[in-house]
């Protein structure tokens, strides 16, 4: 469970285009944490977020990390105060 702000920490093992984002259940995207318009050196990357810009409200969402062919997505519980 998160409530406004929470850290993703991911490792690029060579440069590449890398991304994070946020989906609701019906698949609807409502964050782009990180985006894939530019390439990322290799290394070890920490993204503390944020989510006083995206208000939304209490339930399911779901983070996708993407980075070349890899994709993993990941459930949230997002609880408001």
């Amino acid at each position: 469970p998160f409530s406004n702000e929470f850290t993703l920490t991911y490792e690029l093992t060579k440069e590449m285009q890398a991304s994070v984002i946020a989906f609701d259940v019906l698949g609807r995207k409502v964050a782009e944490i990180v985006s894939d318009d530019k390439l990322q050196q290799e290394g070890v990357y920490t993204v503390n977020v944020s989510m006083d810009k995206y208000p939304l409200a209490s339930g399911l969402y779901f983070i996708k990390f993407t980075a070349g062919e890899f994709s993993k997505t990941i459930k949230m519980i997002k609880v408001n105060d």
